[in-house]
């Protein structure tokens, strides 16, 4: 029997920690990371805090996250799961998701992230493209997380080796790295044996419905310091108002109006840590044209107003 706790310390002290605001998210929604050519894998450990919620993005890589402590949640699409230590998420690469802190509260991620064609290239034995079942053949049914009393121990273990070979980077590292990742596919694809279909009929939507929404987000990241009238997401989307409020929601799990919202409180939480405008200043900056509301939705986001929020925060710097 493995020791969790061991692992989550030695996992905790041994690694360069980033906070959600360093995952740069582009234009169009998506995080990008430059791998390594010869080895497209890394283990990112993030916090998560209530100083910068991100809006949900998605990327090129697989994900598998571990959380090492904290409290939490994940969105991914229209599913909100609760994130609690010990769990594991496993998300695609055309998923929108974001992981937010509990108030008060910080949430430590180990993320390993990797490109599909470390473990299968067109080509390639349809064996390995077994391996990444847990991602791409998702059934209806399909949960992203495993909770921490029911993920395989191997698993964890199997994290950390992967990590201390990361790091020391010994002789045949890509190798083992390479084997440890196969490990924990294989340790998936047993816990998700039922929930797996047999085509890629949900992936294939889902990346038809990113696609379909790219112009949508390009709108928003470009404007939300402006007024967006619903008229114009409906015509960059070419939909019909009611169809696009519908879709919308199915895929990201908010509300256009809640989306924009969140945006517009991502860069202003950035800007009350970043310098010392006033309070008026910044919610104008970013969009808000009524203070009281403003500081309504920023205390609802946050338990806090915008002042207190930038006193506490910068405190704990």
């Amino acid at each position: 029997m493995i020791d969790k706790k061991r692992i989550n310390l030695e996992l905790s002290k041994n690694s360069h920690w980033v906070t959600s605001r360093d995952l740069k998210i582009t234009l169009g929604g998506k995080h990008n990371i430059n791998f390594d050519k010869n080895l497209p894998l890394i283990i990112k450990p993030v916090h998560f805090y209530i100083d910068y919620a991100m809006t949900p993005n998605y990327h090129d890589y697989l994900e598998i996250t571990y959380v090492i402590d904290g409290s939490g949640n994940f969105i991914v699409g229209n599913k909100k799961y609760i994130a609690r230590n010990g769990d594991i998420f496993v998300i695609n690469n055309v998923e929108l998701h974001v992981a937010r802190a509990d108030h008060n509260q910080r949430l430590n991620l180990i993320s390993l992230y990797f490109l599909p064609e470390l473990i299968y290239k067109p080509g390639d034995s349809e064996v390995n493209l077994k391996f990444l079942s847990p991602f791409y053949c998702q059934s209806n049914n399909f949960s992203h997380r495993i909770p921490g009393k029911d993920v395989p121990e191997n698993i964890i273990s199997f994290i950390y080796d992967m990590h201390q070979t990361l790091k020391n980077k010994n002789n045949y590292y890509a190798i083992a790295a390479k084997t440890y990742l196969q490990e924990i596919l294989l340790s998936l694809l047993h816990y998700y044996n039922e929930k797996i279909s047999n085509t890629r009929t949900v992936y294939n939507q889902n990346l038809k419905d990113i696609e379909r929404l790219r112009e949508v987000f390009f709108l928003i990241i470009n404007n939300y310091d402006k007024k967006i009238k619903l008229e114009q997401v409906t015509k960059a989307a070419c939909m019909s108002t009611q169809y696009f409020c519908k879709f919308f929601k199915k895929v990201t799990g908010s509300t256009f109006k809640e989306f924009l919202i969140s945006t517009r409180l991502d860069k202003a939480k950035e800007l009350l840590l970043k310098n010392n405008q006033t309070i008026t200043e910044i919610a104008y900056q970013v969009g808000f044209e009524n203070l009281s509301y403003f500081y309504r939705v920023f205390k609802r986001s946050t338990k806090l107003n915008p002042s207190c929020f930038r006193s506490i925060i910068r405190s704990k710097k």
